[in-house]
C-alpha cells in the first residue's frame, strides 16, 4: 500500500508531514484545511490581482473584472472571519452583480456612442465626405479619388442621370463601399434617402 504524503501549515506556521490515511483532526475544521482558513482572505486577494491581471491581458472584455470584484468581496467577507461556504457565496453574488453592472453600462456606452458621428472608425468614417477626383472616370465608372490626403479606387453610384462622368479635379461626395472601392457620386446631385 502506497502512503501519501501532504505538507500543511499549522496556525502557528510550523510544517506538519503526514500521510493521507492517517490526518489528525486538529488540522481540519470541518473538512476545510486549517491553513486555508487562516489565509483565506489573502487567498481571496490573490486570486482578485491574478484575475485583474487576466483583464490586463484580454483588453476590451471587461469579463475578468467582474470576478475580480466577487473575489475582492470574499476577501473582505474571509477577513470578517465568515465561513468557507459564506465567502464563495459572497463571491458568486457580487460576481454576478458586478457582471450584469458592467454589462448595462457598456450596453448603454455602446448607444449613447452609435449617435456621434465620431464613433466611425477606418473606411467607414469616410462616407459621407467630401472628395476630389484625381482622375478623369472611364465609361464603366471608375476612377480614383482623393479624400484626406490619401487616394483610393472608387466607382460610380449608378443612377440614371448621370451617364457624363466625372472630370479630373471635380467634386464628389462618398456615398458607400464596395470591396475596397470608395462607391462616389457628383457633389451638386440631390441623392434619394432610402
Amino acid at each position: 500500500m502506497i502512503k501519501l504524503l501532504e505538507v500543511f501549515f499549522t496556525p502557528n506556521m510550523r510544517i506538519i508531514t503526514v500521510s493521507k490515511n492517517s490526518l489528525p483532526n486538529e488540522l481540519f475544521n470541518n473538512g476545510v484545511p486549517l491553513w486555508f482558513n487562516n489565509n483565506s482572505g489573502y487567498i481571496w486577494l490573490f486570486i482578485a490581482l491574478a484575475l485583474l491581471f487576466a483583464e490586463i491581458g484580454t483588453p476590451g472584455l471587461f469579463f475578468f473584472v467582474a470576478f475580480a470584484i466577487g473575489a475582492s468581496a470574499a476577501s473582505v467577507v474571509a477577513f470578517l472571519g465568515e465561513s468557507l461556504f459564506m465567502q464563495w457565496i459572497i463571491a458568486l453574488l457580487v460576481s454576478i452583480v458586478s457582471f450584469l453592472i458592467i454589462r448595462l453600462v457598456l450596453k448603454k456606452r455602446k448607444l449613447s456612442d452609435v449617435k456621434y458621428e465620431s464613433s466611425q472608425t477606418n473606411i467607414d468614417a469616410l462616407v459621407g465626405k467630401s472628395a476630389v477626383a484625381v482622375t478623369k472616370f472611364d465609361a464603366e465608372g471608375r476612377g480614383r479619388v482623393k479624400v484626406g490626403g490619401e487616394e483610393w479606387a472608387s466607382k460610380l453610384e449608378e443612377e440614371e442621370g448621370l451617364s457624363e462622368g466625372i472630370a479630373k479635379g471635380e467634386r464628389v461626395v462618398i456615398v458607400g463601399i464596395r470591396g475596397n472601392h470608395l462607391v462616389v457620386t457628383k457633389e451638386n446631385i440631390e441623392r434619394e434617402e432610402p
